[in-house]
This record gives C-alpha cells, structure tokens and sequence, in this order.
C-alpha cells in the first residue's frame, strides 16, 4: 500500500511539474526566438508561414499542445523518481529531484538526441543551456511538489 501511495505522489508531482516546465520551456524558446534574430534562423524552418497574429496564434497553439505532452511525460517521470528516490544521494526533496531531472536530461538529450543533430554547433550550445535550465526548473518543481503532496514536509 505504501508503494502505491508513493506512486500516486511521484504521479501528480510529476504531473504538475511537467506542466511547469512546459509553461517555462516555451517561454524561454519565445524570448529567445522573439530577441535572437540567429536564434530565429534556427528555428524559422519549424516556425509556422503564415506571418502576423495568425502565425503568433499557431506557435502559441504548439507550445500549448508541448505543455500537455509534457504533463504526460511528468507523469512517468513522477513515477521513475517514486522508484528512485530512497536511492538518490542527498536529504532535500528538491535536492534530490534536481540531481535525478539532470541525470534524466544527460541520458536522454546528450547520449540519444546529440549524436544525431547534424546541425551547426550555435545550435547545440543553445540547446544544452535550455536543457540544464529546463532540467534544474523541472527537478525543482517536482521536489517541490513531491513535498507538498506528502506526508511530512521537509525544510530548505
């Protein structure tokens, strides 16, 4: 029964701190995209044709749809840092949620998503400085909400 209940806390953690960092992740991308105009060139291929508010809306759209798929994903996340917790180093919820949120990011974006971007290196530095700033957002807010949803709460 135990394990169940940490699972539904790892679940709604997870939950809620994929929906963070979906709202986080596009914001970044946005004001890098909107000041940058070499940020721009990079992304204008994926960016939608239709130029003006239409154009606005649709990105807008996108980045709502990458917040839901997020949450899905934090979901699963919630429930791998469930499993994982007890084995983390550190005392700190949040602590422990950062460390495991950058260990999740090495693994997938550096060993399985680099090798295959066959793209200039701007756009894999950028890349990398919103993964470790997503990363640290997302560990944080699941540690957060890790602490919120349970049963005793943990001082910073």
């Amino acid at each position: 029964m135990t394990e169940f209940v940490e699972y539904a806390r790892g679940i709604k953690s997870g939950a809620l701190a994929g929906v963070v960092y979906g709202i986080v992740l596009a914001a970044i991308t946005l004001v890098a995209i909107s000041t940058s105009s070499d940020i721009y060139g990079l992304y204008e291929p994926q960016i939608p044709e239709i130029s003006g508010q239409t154009g606005m809306i649709i990105l807008l759209l996108s980045f709502a749809v990458g917040t839901i798929i997020y949450l899905f994903i934090g979901l699963v996340f919630g429930v791998f840092y469930a499993i994982m917790y007890n084995f983390i180093p550190s005392q700190k919820s949040p602590t422990k949620a950062v460390l495991f949120s950058f260990l999740f990011w090495l693994v997938l974006d550096v060993l399985f998503g680099y090798p295959f971007v066959d793209s200039i290196i701007y756009f894999i530095i950028f890349n990398v400085i919103i993964g470790l700033t997503s990363a640290f957002i997302w560990g944080l807010s699941l540690g957060t909400f890790w602490d919120l949803f349970g049963e005793k709460k943990q001082e910073w």
